[in-house]
């Protein structure tokens, strides 16, 4: 109904307020052109703004992956991201396997090179993603061979990663660590046949196996010195900012002096609840929100807009029909009642059954 407070509804679905929102918004702009190195912090009016966040999450002060957009017009390695069978060369040939891994310990990259005894389990730390994971594999992979000397061969470095090899591919990066690896394959390249083949992961592959099980141990492994060792994905200051925005959303929410009816039955921010309402189709949700919230055509509420003359409970006549009432106390319902909602005692343990719940208001068709 049009009376329902925009502030039920966004505990009810989990929307922060606007004015939350235009918040996370302008700190991840800040952050941007931070990362684009166009951020000036005159710790006056709005750019202040980044500062307090950065005193609320510390981690937003770390190094970021992204930077301005760097052209690449020049490519002295091949890649093979759809796989298939590499150019013949009278060279020896070297195969280079390498992998990311991500779990709750970390992440990690490995290594692994039978020709050239290349063992590394590279640990990176909580905060990385395993596109980065597989992307640092590769560039620890170049670095190692560059460290040897390896000159006159033709390199097969093999990756199951097909976004970092089709962000090798493209002319174009606004990402440090594809940079990187990039400069790193062209100083390769100098000497020697480069070729990156995508093999398809958890194939059989012994080198790759070998690779994937080194990738799974550095990510178990603990990273020497403070972190971040790489720079972290944009994505993750995204991940912290919205958690902040989430959390200053439930205290508000908890502090609000309003919305009653919408507190007993919604406490505390639920996004389990939310993901279930949005799986309803309008007509249900409508039904739902509206007893959530007490806004909906029942006695007391219609007898507040003057479009009742009383707001007693059609079916016991004894006190105001509420959705509270109805659903837990009135006599007149307390069949039907039995038979879709069991004996819940609170308006909160209802929501646990919302199929019981929109029997029971289909059954009665008072909100309808």
């Amino acid at each position: 109904m049009s009376t329902t407070p925009t502030t039920a509804l966004e505990a009810i679905l989990c929307i922060p307020p606007l004015h939350l929102h235009i918040k996370e918004e302008a700190t991840l702009a800040a952050l941007r052109l931070r990362a684009y190195g166009l951020w000036k912090d005159t710790n006056i009016g709005h750019t202040r703004i980044l500062s307090k966040e950065i005193n609320k999450c510390p981690q937003l002060d770390w190094i970021c992956d992204k930077t301005r957009k760097h052209y690449v017009l020049d490519r002295h390695y091949k890649v093979a991201a759809e796989g298939g069978k590499t150019d013949k060369a009278d060279t020896v040939v070297i195969e280079v396997y390498t992998d990311g891994s991500k779990t709750n310990s970390g992440t990690g990259a490995g290594i692994y090179c039978p020709e050239l005894n290349i063992n590394i389990a590279q640990p990176l730390g909580k905060n990385n993603s395993v596109f980065q994971a597989e992307c640092v594999g590769i560039t620890t992979a170049v670095i190692a061979m560059l460290n040897r000397k390896v000159k006159g061969f033709s390199i097969n470095i093999n990756s199951d990663s097909q976004a970092v090899l089709k962000a090798l591919t493209k002319h174009t990066t606004t990402s440090k660590l594809i940079l990187d690896c990039h400069k790193a394959l062209q100083a390769l390249s100098k000497s020697n046949r480069v070729t990156l083949k995508w093999i398809r992961g958890h194939n059989g592959n012994r080198g790759n196996d070998a690779a994937d099980e080194l990738a799974r141990q550095a990510a178990s492994l603990r990273v020497a010195g403070p972190e971040p060792i790489i720079p972290i994905p944009f994505t993750e200051y995204k991940t912290w900012l919205h958690n902040q925005t989430q959390t200053s959303h439930s205290v508000l929410w908890s502090k609000t002096k309003e919305c009653k009816h919408t507190k007993e039955a919604v406490p505390v921010l639920n996004p389990r609840l939310t993901t279930k309402l949005l799986q309803l189709n309008r007509p249900k949700l409508r039904t739902v929100v509206g007893m959530i919230t007490g806004h909906c055509p029942l006695n007391k509420h219609l007898s507040i807009l003057g479009i009742t003359d009383s707001p007693l409970c059609r079916a016991c006549m004894e006190t105001e029909e509420t959705p509270i009432h109805v659903m837990l106390q009135c006599n007149g319902v307390a069949d039907k009642r039995a038979a879709h909602l069991g004996s819940s005692a609170t308006l909160h343990e209802a929501l646990g059954d919302l199929g019981g719940l929109l029997s029971f208001w289909s059954e009665l068709g008072w909100l309808e």
